[in-house]
C-alpha cells in the first residue's frame, strides 16, 4: 500500500541522539505509588507536623509492629513478609518428606474441622 504525501508530511524527523519523547512522561500526573511515597517521607500531612519530627513513614512502621506485638496476626504476618519475604512451599519431588495437605472448612455452613492427610486431595466429584 502506497504512502500518501499527506502522511510523510506529518512525519518529524529527529536529530541523531535527539529523543522523541521531549515531555518525559507525556505531561502525566504522577502515579498514586509515587505520591505516597512521597508522603511517607514528609514529617508533616494536611499542613499538621508530627510532634516529634519524625517521617511519616517512621510513624507508620512503628505503629505496624505496635500492632503485631498486640497479637495481630495480619500486622506481624505483613511485617515478616517485608522482612522475610512471603513463605513459600517447596514441592521439589527429591525431597524424602511428604506433603502434608490441610483441608479447612471454609464455608461457616461446612462444619468439618481442619484434617491433615498425607495424601493429595481427591478430585471434586470423584468418589
Amino acid at each position: 500500500m502506497p504512502v500518501s504525501q499527506r502522511s510523510l508530511q506529518n512525519l518529524i524527523l529527529w536529530q541523531k541522539g535527539q529523543s522523541g519523547n521531549s515531555q518525559r512522561n507525556g505531561g502525566r500526573k504522577k502515579g498514586i505509588v509515587t505520591l505516597i511515597k512521597e508522603a511517607l517521607e514528609k514529617d508533616e500531612i494536611g499542613g499538621v507536623k508530627t510532634p516529634d519530627g519524625r517521617t511519616i513513614k517512621e510513624h507508620y512502621a512503628e505503629a505496624i509492629i505496635g500492632h503485631g506485638m498486640k497479637g495481630n496476626a495480619a500486622y506481624m504476618n505483613q511485617v515478616m513478609d517485608r522482612l522475610e519475604g512471603k513463605v513459600g512451599v517447596d514441592l521439589n519431588e527429591s525431597s524424602n518428606k511428604p506433603v502434608v495437605y490441610v483441608e479447612r472448612a471454609n464455608n461457616p455452613r461446612d462444619r468439618k474441622p481442619a484434617v491433615e492427610t498425607e495424601s493429595a486431595p481427591k478430585a471434586v466429584g470423584s468418589d
